[in-house]
């Protein structure tokens, strides 16, 4: 799991957010969470989707990201 995709997982696992709250505000399957955002789930999480799920959360898709990759801000 990248480092995105785990803080946002934490997010919303700290938050107490239901992944059928976000299925049902996002249209994203169930499955497809389970298996893109559950530890092991062994599915990468698609940009769209984590998109998807910032804007369902409202929250900056930035808020997630790596700190620590090295990227210059502009």
């Amino acid at each position: 799991m990248d480092t995105a995709t785990q803080k946002i997982w934490n997010y919303i696992t700290e938050q107490g957010i239901r992944l059928d709250d976000i299925t049902q505000g996002t249209g994203l399957s169930g499955p497809l969470l389970q298996s893109s955002l559950c530890p092991g789930g062994g599915r990468d999480l698609q940009a769209d989707e984590f998109l998807a799920i910032c804007l369902y959360l409202g929250k900056d898709p930035l808020e997630f990201a790596d700190s620590g990759s090295g990227q210059k801000k502009v």
